[in-house]
Order: C-alpha cells, then sequence, then structure tokens
C-alpha cells in the first residue's frame, strides 16, 4: 500500500519527487513500492551512511515510513514524519526529538499493541494491523492530522 498512498499524497500536494533511503535489506521493498510509480523518484537504499541519510532527511519536505529506522532518524532531525505504525505501541516504540509527526494506525484493534520486547505476537491469527490499513484510511489520518498543506 506504501505506492498507492504516495500517489494519492501526490494528488493531495503534489510532490516533487521521492527518495527512497534505508539499508541493503531494504531494498527489495523499496524497489516493489517503486515500480509503477509516476512520480520521479530516485533510490539511495544502501548506498547512504548514517550522516549521509540524516543530511537527505533533513532537506526534505516530510518522511513516510514505518515504525523503524528511518522515522526516528528523520525526527532526530526535526523533519516533519509519517509513520505507518503496526503492531508496536507507539509510547514505547515512538520517536523522541520534538519534531511534527503524524502516527498513522489502523484504528479499532482491540488487540494491538502486540509488539513486545522485540517480538510480535506469535499466535496472532490475522495481522491486521500490517495488512487493513488502506491508502484512503492512512491519507484520511494524515488530513485530519492537516499533515498535507
Amino acid at each position: 500500500y506504501f505506492r498507492e498512498l504516495i500517489e494519492k499524497m501526490d494528488a493531495a500536494l503534489p510532490l516533487d519527487a521521492v527518495l527512497f533511503i534505508g539499508g541493503k535489506s531494504d531494498g527489495p521493498l523499496n524497489e516493489e513500492v517503486s515500480y509503477g510509480l509516476r512520480i520521479p523518484y530516485c533510490h539511495f537504499t544502501g548506498k547512504l551512511s548514517l550522516e549521509e541519510s540524516a543530511a537527505i532527511l533533513s532537506l526534505s519536505a516530510f518522511a513516510l515510513a514505518n515504525e523503524g529506522g528511518i522515522y526516528h532518524l528523520a525526527a532526530s532531525q526535526r523533519v516533519p514524519v509519517i509513520s505507518l505504525v503496526g503492531p508496536v505501541d507507539e509510547k514505547i516504540y515512538g520517536a523522541v526529538g520534538g519534531g511534527r509527526e503524524v502516527l498513522v494506525i489502523k484504528e479499532g484493534l482491540g488487540c494491538r499493541p502486540c509488539y513486545k520486547a522485540f517480538r510480535y505476537k506469535g499466535d496472532c491469527e490475522h495481522r491486521s494491523c500490517l495488512q487493513d490499513l488502506t491508502p484512503d484510511e492512512a491519507l484520511a489520518q494524515i488530513q485530519k492530522a492537516n499533515f498535507l498543506k
């Protein structure tokens, strides 16, 4: 859904370009997200040091990430960040640094957060927090927070 969300955000803004960053292991996912993207994009995945990634983020209008490392790095640079939050507890794993952020969460799931001690709940039968947040729901939460201007 990341590609679809990016395209919906482009329709609302529009975006100048999308930069993909992250570690080498993020490469296949970033390639999948960018496949067919109608917005100009560039892949820096696996090519930048931590310092270079921070520098690129510091010059970005905003960052879109899951609740992983790029989310925290963007927040440390006080870059507005939109984080798609799955099973983690945003009160524990949320970013620090005082930057502007929107946490996009699949609402109405009584089972989340279920990620504890760096482990997913092993007996989860549906993984709705990872699979059921649609781009339209995410965009609605982003717009409700008045993030896209």
